[in-house]
């Protein structure tokens, strides 16, 4: 399956083309087009709807995958938390599984990196930028602001995703 992420919109969308592989042909296969053979068009679905995603898929031990993402559609123009979405058909449909990092009042939790550390434990650190205000009504434009970098959070879980313990202010 192919995922496609659309920029930062109000829906992620996910399309599942036909494999084709680029670096080994299937037996039998020809150079030469199929005079009647189309290619299919890929299949759109909405994944999780209302959220900025470029997401972070992370393949779990169990076999299915988790994607951890900013959960509001304004591209970290106010507050928002990281969540961890999964899927166990191939991503055909996606469930909340907890949220990683909630922000705190004024600020949003946005940027991330995710995988697993050696214990097969899911591993998301979460920045963000200060001075967000909560979502603004509708067609209301948002007001100039000054954000501040936030420290990054490492945050940890042991059951994929469903609870999470975090670690503020990390140095590297």
């Amino acid at each position: 399956m192919t995922h496609t992420t659309l920029g930062c919109s109000r829906w992620w969308i996910t399309a599942a083309s036909a494999a084709i592989s680029l670096f080994a042909a299937p037996s039998g296969w020809s150079a030469e087009p199929a005079a009647a053979a189309k290619p299919e068009p890929p299949k759109i679905s909405v994944a999780v709807k209302d959220v900025c995603a470029w997401p972070n898929l992370t393949p779990l031990a169990d076999g299915s995958v988790v994607a951890t993402i900013f959960n509001q559609p304004c591209h970290g123009q106010w507050e928002g938390d990281v969540e961890c979405w999964a899927t166990a058909d191939g991503g055909q449909s996606w469930q909340l599984r907890g949220t990683p990092a909630k922000h705190e009042p004024t600020t949003n939790r946005m940027n991330v990196a995710a995988g697993r550390n050696a214990k097969g434990d899911l591993v998301v650190l979460a920045g963000g930028w200060s001075d967000r205000p909560p979502p603004p009504p509708e067609g209301t434009p948002r007001p100039p602001a000054s954000p501040a970098i936030l420290p990054i959070w490492v945050c940890r879980s042991a059951d994929g995703g469903r609870t999470w313990k975090h670690a503020e202010g990390v140095e590297l």
